[in-house]
């Protein structure tokens, strides 16, 4: 394995880490504010042909963030694996996690759209 702290002074893996990081506690944050505790029933989905087809708590708008975190720890320990013997595969594997990122949030503001 290569070592973790070489790993990370890589400018993209540094870049990219950060920038996942920072977008998922932002839509956190989005989230809480705009959602908080409430306990009736959200959109959690939305589909062209057929309209809303999942209703559920608004607690699950929470698993958005979750799910980004993921994400990024999965893609940053396989990009870590494979840094050593193929440096342009981890960087893409990492410039996956930053678009990954971006489509999490515009899922965020439609899931906000859709109901506040």
């Amino acid at each position: 394995m290569y070592p973790l702290k070489l790993f990370f002074l890589s400018p993209v893996t540094l870049v990219s880490v950060i920038g996942s990081v920072f977008l998922d506690v932002c839509y956190c944050i989005w989230l809480l504010v705009q959602v908080g505790s409430r306990e009736e029933q959200f959109f959690l989905h939305y589909n062209i042909l057929s309209g809303v087809d999942w209703v559920g708590p608004a607690s699950l708008v929470y698993w958005i963030p979750i799910v980004g975190f993921l994400i990024v720890l999965s893609n940053t320990c396989l990009a870590w694996y494979l840094f050593k013997d193929h440096r342009d595969m981890s960087y893409i594997v990492l410039v996956t996690t930053i678009l990954s990122h971006v489509c999490l949030g515009m899922a965020t503001y439609m899931v906000l759209f859709l109901n506040v």
